[in-house]
């Protein structure tokens, strides 16, 4: 293999194709894997007697696909997925490649599936975070900045300065025009109008903030040292604070509800925004830190145990546990949800969240934040028009 001096080892994508995981919705998605020595000239899709062509050229390891005014270049291993929306005439072709972007000294970027390295800056960022139709990825410097990665130039296109402090957390607003920040050494937040690439406000944050979330335009800030949520509308003024358990760590908004981790009781606690009263506790593993929300899933990383715990948003019902997973300081899901990456200071693993396993092992020395950059498919219109279950894309 080829060594790479700035980072981890770039693989050969001809020669790993048989060795990761390839997804596969049985007829109705192309899975490239290795091609033969003939290459693919042509291949046909069918759904309910509506075919369409697709001309493939193979290029090396690579194929190019064209469909219509469509045209995608695939590796091995990596798929299209096609469809025919309800009431339509026309099957849609759509490329379903994440890149992966985690930080050690960073960040690195991998093209999903293939886990091939793509590109290195040395940003050294303390937080990773991604637009929601994966055209950005933002990072915090440790130097004190905000930087926008463009993911299909791979380049910075813009840098907004946060100030003196050791900023740490970082999560980007449902509409993807504000970045919320926070700083963990200084007790502050900051707002950045992505748009404008300023600072539209810094302001006090409670002691020690450990996790910063967004939901129904309010601001959740969780802070450690106070066991309380500081709550702050769009602007940053401050609303409320209440009490949260005895050893709050992570948030996350989802189906109306305010889930928060506390780290002495073992449990996810579940809180209504509105009376911040608490609801009720979903038991998770030892010591939960971070908890993300994804497609109707939770995902709550228990430090004290090396294993990720996979919660029905809804019935608040475990729906898996991975083991063994080192220290999961760190993951990001693919947007169903179905699978994720975690991040443990030694490698990524990629993980089926409904399955409960590890699918591959990818070497990342000092991996300490991951996020995923996904294209922006409408999974849940594509699961309608095939009338499948969106866990299965």
């Amino acid at each position: 293999m080829a060594e790479n001096k700035e980072g981890p080892s770039v693989k050969n994508e001809v020669a790993q194709t048989s060795t990761h995981y390839v997804p596969e919705i049985p007829g109705r998605a192309f899975t490239f894997e290795k091609t033969g020595s003939g290459g693919v000239n042509e291949e046909q899709f069918t759904e309910k007697k509506f075919k369409v062509e697709i001309n493939a050229v193979k290029e090396g390891s690579k194929l190019s696909i064209k469909a219509g005014d469509n045209e995608f270049q695939v590796l091995p291993g990596e798929r299209v997925i096609m469809h025919k929306p309800a009431g339509s005439n026309h099957v849609t072709v759509q490329e379903d490649i994440n890149h992966v972007a985690y930080a050690a000294s960073g960040p690195y970027f991998l093209r999903g599936t293939t886990h091939n390295l793509l590109k290195t800056f040395r940003e050294n960022p303390s937080a990773l975070a991604a637009s929601a139709d994966g055209g950005e990825v933002y990072a915090i410097s440790q130097g004190g900045s905000l930087a926008v990665i463009d993911t299909h130039a791979y380049a910075i296109k813009k840098r907004t300065g946060l100030g003196e402090g050791s900023w740490n957390r970082l999560a980007i607003s449902h509409d993807g025009k504000t970045a919320y920040v926070t700083d963990s050494a200084y007790d502050k937040a900051a707002i950045v109008n992505l748009g404008t690439g300023r600072v539209t406000r810094t302001f006090r944050s409670g002691s020690m903030p450990t996790a910063i979330t967004e939901g129904e335009g309010v601001i959740y800030i969780v802070n450690r040292l106070d066991r309380t949520v500081s709550e702050y509308d769009a602007e940053g003024k401050k609303l409320s604070e209440f009490k949260a358990g005895q050893a709050p760590y992570g948030a996350a908004f989802s189906e109306g509800k305010l889930f928060v981790t506390d780290a002495q009781s073992d449990a996810v606690l579940i809180v209504d925004p509105k009376t911040h009263k608490e609801l009720g506790r979903i038991p998770v593993g030892r010591s939960p830190h971070k908890i993300l929300a994804v497609a109707g899933k939770l995902l709550v990383g228990n430090r004290g145990e090396n294993s990720l715990s996979v919660i029905d948003v809804k019935t608040h019902k475990l729906i898996s546990k991975i083991e063994n997973v080192g220290d999961p300081y760190d993951f990001a899901a693919l947007p169903t949800g179905g699978k994720a990456y975690i991040a443990n200071l030694h490698e990524l693993l990629f993980v089926d969240t409904l399955k409960g396993k590890t699918l591959e092992t990818i070497p990342a020395a000092g991996a300490k934040q991951v996020v995923v950059s996904s294209p922006a498919i409408d999974y849940d219109r594509i699961a309608k028009d095939l009338r499948i279950s969106k866990d299965l894309l």
